[in-house]
This record gives structure tokens, C-alpha cells and sequence, in this order.
């Protein structure tokens, strides 16, 4: 004969952020079908497109109090909440659950935040980055070394010296 009851809490999930491309990049050569290695293409890049996909928020779900055999409220754990964070040339969805790219370009995470951008960024094509190839334009704040290529769809600007690369470029190569 049972003389109190009580009911459990049901605890709750925390909130997770799904990321639909790479956030650990690092240089990695390309390994052939035969086997050997291809170091100048080291796939550090996050390419992405208008209209994709970029991150999907999962909500927390609270959980629901119990109660005690003293009919007493029993809380259950805190959940950890989270929001969707990221800069500019991003779109979200109504229901803020899903975030979404406005332009072709490049998309990386960096402290938790989202960010895509139409221009590449470097310091130096090198045995750092491998050759490049790239939808939007890309801007080179140093050297392209020898034996490396950077092919854009848009316009390629460097400030630095070309010794023995190949450049292609839709646009203009400054």
C-alpha cells in the first residue's frame, strides 16, 4: 500500500549549435589515389554558397519540476541556453533557428561567431595556404611564391612580389 508518491523532475537538454562546414582548419595536404601527397593543395578553405546552410540552433528544453512526497517543488537541473552569433553577409531564419549565407564566398568561425565574406584575405600564398581557388575575389597582403596558383572568379590584388606562380582571374589581376 503505497502512503506518499513522488514524482521525479524530467531534466531538461542544453541548447547545441550544429555547424554545417569545417571549424577545425588546418592544413592539411591532399592525399592522391596512389598514395603520394599533394602539399600545394591543403584545403583551408571553407567555401560556401548563396543560400546555404551555415549553422542550425537546437533550443534547450527546461525539463519540468517534480514534486516531492511532501508535495514539495523539485526544480530540475539548469540548462545552458545558446543564440546564434555571426557578422556581416549572413541572414536568419524567422524563427532565429538557422542561419544562412548571402553571397558566395568563404565562411569561418572564430570565437563562436559566424562570419562569411565574398573576399579572401592573405598574408602570403605559400606552403601555409597551398594554391587557392576561390568564387569571390582574393587580395594578397604579401608574396605569391613560386610553383602556387590563385585562380578567382572575381578580381586577385597583390601588394607583395609573383615569382613563378600562375594567376587566373575572371576579373582584373592588379
Amino acid at each position: 500500500i503505497p502512503l506518499a508518491v513522488g514524482v521525479p523532475p524530467r531534466h531538461g537538454k542544453d541548447a547545441q549549435i550544429e555547424y554545417f562546414f569545417n571549424t577545425d582548419l588546418k592544413a592539411k595536404p591532399t592525399v592522391m589515389e596512389d598514395g603520394s601527397v599533394d602539399f600545394f593543395n591543403l584545403n583551408t578553405i571553407n567555401h560556401c554558397t548563396k543560400g546555404d546552410v551555415l549553422a542550425r540552433l537546437f533550443p534547450a528544453d527546461p525539463g519540468e519540476p517534480g514534486r516531492s512526497v511532501y508535495n514539495e517543488k523539485i526544480n530540475p537541473r539548469e540548462v545552458k541556453r545558446a543564440v546564434l552569433r555571426y557578422g556581416r553577409n549572413i541572414s536568419i531564419s524567422e524563427d532565429k533557428t538557422c542561419i544562412y549565407s548571402e553571397v558566395n564566398g568563404h565562411v569561418v568561425l572564430v570565437e563562436d561567431k559566424v562570419f562569411v565574406s565574398d573576399v579572401l584575405e592573405l598574408e602570403n600564398v605559400d606552403m601555409s595556404t597551398g594554391n587557392i581557388e576561390y568564387e569571390g575575389s582574393v587580395l594578397v597582403r604579401g608574396n605569391v611564391c613560386s610553383n602556387f596558383a590563385v585562380i578567382s572568379h572575381g578580381n586577385i590584388e597583390v601588394r607583395g612580389i609573383v615569382e613563378g606562380a600562375y594567376l587566373e582571374a575572371s576579373g582584373d589581376i592588379i
